[in-house]
């Protein structure tokens, strides 16, 4: 793509008449694996994640940026002049979300200047972050995998000055170059298997999920629900987690008070019978004798044949929620996320420190066997920490409503455990492979694929080491 095309396309985000007060220096759009693309509004230059090349779509005679799925966190870079009126300046910024031409986030940054986060089932997260010593004002937004065409972000200054409009057309999830990489060592479904599939009911979908946790079979099943090597599956996965969690919070809260409510109004219309076939009565009764006057019998008659199972049937299903129900408090709840985000922050620690150690040993070319097994258990361990404590998170969210059969859960559970303390005890590198094979690959009689990171060196005007995720299939490796 030409500099001239993309200098015009990022002029085009930007509006003339915006304020002097603040003004967009760049915006940074982050995947689930630490790729990301810059769009510089100084310098007019993209800068692109390796072995990926921006890509444009036309829409109504504009070119807009097209990015994968899994970019789904967005920074915009914002500078100001004065520091000392920073909280006004937010008082009088809009930041609104457009997705398909549907409004579907506005909000008014100052109403998060005290939290600096704010949390939106509808669209995800959005983060704001004040750079006091470089007056930078930095806005995150993190986007649910439900969000997905043609987006465009706007801010605003007092609803009249346009700072920015960002159009962007994001892809829907896919498996890339192979359908068939749901995860690594994973087994290739047949075209019968796959047209049964296509062609069940989604009731029978549903319905078969509901209890589908997996059940380790035998001492070498892999009692999690996808390979844990890492990679694109494996992060999108986490990422999909981390999302579902508060949709299903919110979801369940909403689901309850719909039932309560409409229970009560079971309870009302019965009283309200009662009321009314009582007040009929009264009016024939009440009516003198000397007028010859009475009640049509069938309208009470009528009344009376109205069933009441309604307000049983809506006690029992009321009961049985609340069965379920959790009873931790809102600030239980809140210690959970807050020890979510520190698992998940040392493994995004323990993971760069790792595949970092990892280049500078491919580049040293000397072998240091103890200290790999040492950085590789610190790895895998953080991996696993961070996965099982969302995992059981997300699944306790999930039982809160009865349906679901969790006897094979419990059993993974223990063997999770189990096969975690052997990682951790792993004296040497064979012991901790043969315990990572077992978590690494999906519980199928038939392998006909593997993938993984691989390392190589130079290539794409690179030097030294760099990670790739690959796929071998068929003798022929892609990545």
């Amino acid at each position: 793509m030409s500099n001239s095309l993309i200098s015009l396309l990022l002029s085009k985000v930007l509006f003339s008449e915006q304020s002097d007060d603040i003004s967009l220096k760049q915006i940074q759009l982050n995947s689930s694996l630490s790729e990301s693309y810059i769009f510089d509004f100084i310098s007019k230059i993209v800068t692109s994640p390796e072995n990926s090349n921006l890509q444009l779509i036309q829409e109504n005679d504009e070119f807009i940026f097209k990015v994968p799925h899994e970019f789904s966190s967005i920074d915009f870079s914002l500078s100001y002049k004065n520091p000392k009126f920073y909280n006004e300046l937010l008082s009088h910024l809009t930041f609104e979300l457009y997705c398909n031409s549907n409004q579907i986030f506005k909000l008014n940054l100052v109403k998060i200047l005290d939290s600096k986060s704010l949390i939106d089932n509808k669209f995800g997260q959005l983060r704001i972050i004040n750079d006091k010593t470089k007056n930078l004002l930095n806005i995150s937004v993190l986007i649910n995998s439900t969000i997905i065409g043609n987006l465009e972000f706007i801010l605003k200054l007092q609803e009249s000055v346009p700072i920015f409009k960002f159009p962007l057309f994001r892809e829907e999830f896919k498996i890339k170059r192979n359908a068939s990489t749901v995860s690594p060592n994973t087994q290739v479904s047949n075209s019968a298997n796959s047209s049964q599939s296509q062609n069940e009911p989604t009731g029978n979908k549903q319905q078969r999920q509901l209890s589908q946790f997996p059940s380790p079979q035998n001492e070498n099943d892999n009692p999690y629900p996808i390979s844990m090597e890492d990679g694109p599956i494996f992060r999108e996965t986490l990422y999909d987690y981390e999302q579902t969690i508060p949709k299903l919070k919110m979801l369940n809260k909403n689901i309850k008070d719909s039932i309560t409510n409409y229970e009560q109004l079971s309870k009302q219309i019965i009283s309200s019978k009662s009321y009314l076939i009582n007040a009929l009565a009264d009016f024939d009764k009440s009516c003198p004798k000397t007028i010859s006057y009475f009640v049509d019998s069938s309208i009470i008659s009528s009344l009376q044949s109205l069933d009441n199972s309604n307000r049983a049937t809506m006690s029992t299903i009321n009961r049985k929620l609340s069965v379920g129900s959790s009873t931790r408090s809102k600030n239980s709840l809140e210690n959970d996320f807050s020890a979510l985000n520190q698992y998940k922050k040392n493994f995004e620690e323990e993971s760069k420190k790792y595949y970092d150690w990892v280049s500078k040993l491919l580049s040293s070319g000397k072998s240091k066997d103890d200290k790999f097994l040492s950085k590789r258990k610190s790895f895998e361990i953080a991996k696993l920490d961070y996965f099982d404590y969302l995992y059981d998170l997300l699944i306790s969210v999930i039982i809160e409503l009865p349906g679901s059969d969790i006897e094979n859960y419990k059993k993974t559970k223990l063997k999770r455990k189990s096969i975690k303390s052997k990682i951790e005890n792993s004296s040497n590198m064979n012991d901790l492979q043969k315990n990572l094979n077992i978590i690494f690959n999906i519980n199928n009689d038939k392998i006909h694929l593997k993938s993984g990171l691989l390392f190589t060196q130079g290539g794409q005007g690179k030097s030294g080491w760099h990670k790739q995720w690959v796929v071998l299939k068929d003798g022929k490796l892609t990545d």
